[in-house]
């Protein structure tokens, strides 16, 4: 069974339209390992467990203040890490976004795109053609449009398990929070290598901080093994 883990991301101090939805796709003989990992990480980072750790928080002293950016940075280099095993990819991720602003609408689109991508099995003996989708708790999209969006793009061969699962993150969701880090990480690439996305007034401030962090963002990103990006 593969398990698809579903969050959404703005960067409205980049620019105010961009909006994008991420995803990991897990098969579901590497969750255990993949948690359990993702644990002892979340554990030696010393993070409070009542504040969650969110891809925004990387670089600046926001969420737990006790922790400094370095050990935030070393958190998730190792999560980033989990994805590969060996030469093996634990999980893919996949990334949509566009810049037709935050919307229910816009959300089901850059959905469907992803969920088109989801691989059916090769060997239907090891991996059931099975898929978990479990997604970022949001007030604003109505489930019954979430399922509406899976079933209508699912590959022929696979199958939905039950519904979609809404679910509120917190630190112990470690799909969702992984996801969440991913996109902010790949959003920041994607925006800072397209002027023409940028506001120009940002992109002429554009300083040593920000290619510093560019630089450490795009090494964490050589990391996964399997990073697939629509547009």
């Amino acid at each position: 069974m593969k398990i698809v883990f579903v969050d959404e991301i703005q960067q409205t101090q980049k620019n105010n339209e961009f909006f994008g939805v991420g995803a990991i796709i897990i098969d579901s003989a590497f969750y255990k390992d993949f948690k359990a990992a993702f644990q002892k990480s979340f554990q030696k980072l010393g993070w409070d467990g009542n504040e969650e750790f969110k891809g925004k928080y990387l670089f600046s002293q926001k969420g737990d203040d006790s922790v400094p950016i370095d050990k935030r940075i070393d958190f998730v280099r190792e999560i980033v890490k989990i994805s590969t095993v060996n030469t093996y990819a634990r999980y893919s991720f996949v990334f949509s976004y566009n810049f037709a602003s935050r919307s229910e609408e816009n959300y089901m689109q850059l959905l469907s795109k992803i969920i088109k991508s989801i691989p059916t099995s090769s060997n239907l003996k090891r991996d059931k053609p099975v898929v978990m989708v479990i997604y970022d708790n949001c007030d604003e999209f109505d489930i019954r449009h979430v399922d509406d969006a899976i079933l209508k793009n699912l590959k022929k061969g696979l199958v939905l398990f039950e519904r979609s699962f809404c679910i509120g993150s917190d630190n112990r969701t470690c799909g969702i929070v992984t996801v969440d880090i991913l996109s902010y990480l790949k959003s920041w690439i994607e925006l800072s290598s397209d002027k023409v996305s940028m506001p120009e007034t940002l992109f002429s401030n554009v300083g040593k901080r920000d290619t510093e962090k560019l630089a450490i963002i795009q090494e964490i990103m050589a990391n996964i093994k399997n990073i697939k990006v629509i547009k």
